[in-house]
């Protein structure tokens, strides 16, 4: 084989190999413009040797150096699974960590991570959640699938990590004691004031005190704020209610303050409301912001500086500021950040506050840089494909 072949079909490998991941790593850059004719040699069994053997390098991941992990539900009719990726944090992709693992029924839906100890996940529309303990390394083992009192919807932890809370249809919430291996136990089943609509959401407040559910449904709608007793049982209820088209979907309590933020699918705005923390804790609405079409989740930075929506039908992201003293939101402009595909329905941000994800109802994840001002900027967009399944919910851990 003649010397400039030996050359010509390095580079066309070394090429090919970088577009897979379309991103460009100034060491492998480096490497490939100094292929030559004259140092061929000195390539071949220099630089060229060293990533060859190590194909990691070669593709610009390090497979050992992911600090930073994201666990996504599949989810289809019949049966779900949850993959788990290591996100490259500065340049923004995911890249899939060993196999897929299973769950005991379709529909898997919202996960809730303890300790970065153990994993649960229900399954929407049925009535178990499975747990998973979590290695070292992020890999997830089954364990266990323990029943729900009525069908599931979405569950929560408390703040101290010691009881787990399911949303159900016919607006209950069954708790779960967990114990020192991480199992689910004890199961409590509890009305809300919903009657037979639905509970979607449970939060706490800062100090823990205060447990938050929100209802939808034609029975009762809004917010029922409880006392939260240190066994993990809650009391003294009382109702923020709302009108038929305001259901409340989503909320998402201030990491500093007594506020508490709602989102309503169906009227496309998120209300902020206060908490009054005391022996009959209430929530009352203090302010109401437009946002795109059909607003979903709502997640705040860790230092409660930024927020954002999802907004489903509107393929968007609505982003704003928040007053650090009132927790008082202000619309960036452009308020609504356009999604380069269709159907969002997850959004999740990193710990360092650096980067938001955001997961489509098909196959595919955006990853989005989260600049000083609250801004949004575009990284990159991938299909992280499972064969007939979409994307049910996606969560962001350390390791």
């Amino acid at each position: 084989m003649g010397l400039e072949k030996i050359v010509s079909d390095v580079s066309r490998s070394i090429g090919k190999k970088h577009r897979l991941l379309k991103k460009p790593r100034n060491s492998f850059s480096s490497c490939h413009s100094n292929i030559g004719l004259v140092i061929l040699g000195m390539t071949l069994s220099g630089c060229l040797a060293v990533e060859m053997n190590n194909p990691a390098e070669l593709f610009g991941v390090d497979q050992e150096s992911f600090s930073t992990i994201v666990y996504v539900t599949h989810q289809s009719l019949g049966s779900s699974m949850i993959a788990t990726y290591g996100l490259n944090t500065t340049e923004g992709y995911l890249v899939k960590l060993g196999n897929t693992v299973a769950t005991t029924e379709g529909q898997a839906n919202e996960i809730s991570i303890l300790n970065r100890n153990y994993l649960y996940v229900g399954h929407y529309g049925g009535n178990n959640i499975d747990f998973f303990t979590i290695g070292t390394d992020g890999s997830l083992t089954y364990q266990e699938s323990d029943a729900v009192g009525a069908t599931y919807l979405n569950s929560g932890l408390d703040p101290t990590g010691s009881y787990l809370y399911v949303n159900a249809g016919g607006a209950n919430v069954t708790k779960f004691d967990i114990d020192s291996s991480g199992s689910l136990v004890n199961p409590v089943d509890t009305a809300t004031t919903g009657g037979q609509g639905l509970s979607y959401n449970t939060v706490f407040s800062n100090d823990g005190s205060v447990m938050l559910v929100s209802l939808g449904g034609f029975a009762a709608t809004g917010i029922d704020s409880y006392r939260f007793v240190g066994d993990g049982s809650f009391d003294n209820v009382s109702n923020e209610a709302y009108g038929f088209g305001r259901w409340i979907n989503y909320l998402y309590v201030h990491p500093s303050l007594d506020v508490v933020y709602a989102s309503h699918v169906s009227a496309s705005e998120i209300t902020q409301h206060t908490i009054t923390v005391s022996a009959t804790p209430s929530t009352t609405e203090t302010a109401s912001y437009a946002v795109d079409t059909a607003p979903d989740e709502i997640e705040m930075t860790s230092d409660g500086a930024c927020l954002y929506s999802v907004n489903n039908t509107g393929q968007s992201v609505s982003q704003f500021s928040v007053n650090p003293s009132t927790g008082n939101l202000t619309a960036l402009t452009p308020r609504d950040f356009n999604l380069s595909s269709t159907t969002p329905r997850e959004i999740a941000i990193t710990p360092n506050d650096e980067i938001l994800i955001v997961g489509f109802q098909g196959t595919e994840v955006e990853l989005l840089r989260i600049n000083g001002d609250c801004s949004l900027t575009h990284l990159n967009i991938q299909n992280i494909q499972e064969t007939g399944y979409g994307i049910a919910d996606l969560q962001i851990m350390n390791l």
